[in-house]
């Protein structure tokens, strides 16, 4: 079995994608979460998260890796992410998944996220697409990273106070990109 791993953010990014574009390949379409292999990422996973869309807005964090929980205001598994969203970016967060899951697409997001204890980070975000067993775009899997040393994995950073967006781009899968990127 092939697996993926990398050290930087960039390799991170590519490895999930390389393994998600090797899932679409095999299935002949948007991956079904159920064939998603933790093994085949091993090396990601404390980088890894899945969401299920439920609600325009209800998105269950199904899994989240230890790194992306130690720069998280709380454990995210089990969590409705966009509770974990500043009021400014709530929509922004919807919206984006929305059109990641009907387009469907790959979507990247940078931003600095400022928390309660002062210190803010610089995350970059790749979202990726995947089926429930019926063939309905409702789950995204993705790959975090942080561009600063978080903090002892012991300390939680706090609430986010402030997230200010730096890049937001799509990503053609295959699918061609939403009317809004073009």
């Amino acid at each position: 079995m092939e697996t993926y791993s990398s050290l930087n953010a960039a390799g991170k990014f590519e490895a999930l994608l390389a393994y998600w574009l090797r899932l679409k390949e095999e299935e002949g379409g948007v991956p079904r979460r159920s064939n998603l292999n933790p093994v085949a990422i091993r090396d990601l996973l404390p980088f890894v998260f899945l969401m299920e869309r439920r609600a325009p807005d209800d998105l269950l964090v199904r899994l989240s890796g230890t790194a992306l929980d130690a720069i998280s205001p709380m454990p995210m598994t089990g969590a409705n992410y966009l509770d974990l969203c500043p009021d400014e970016t709530r929509d922004m967060v919807a919206d984006m998944v929305t059109t990641v899951l009907t387009t469907p697409c790959g979507h990247r997001f940078k931003r600095e996220a400022t928390f309660q204890n002062g210190k803010s980070h610089e995350i970059t975000t790749l979202s990726l697409p995947m089926t429930s067993e019926q063939g309905e775009c409702r789950y995204i899997v993705g790959v975090s990273a942080s561009k600063t040393d978080l903090m002892p994995t012991n300390i939680q950073p706090g609430k986010y106070v402030a997230v200010k967006v730096l890049q937001s781009e799509f990503v053609d899968l295959g699918y061609g990109l939403p009317d809004a990127a073009k």
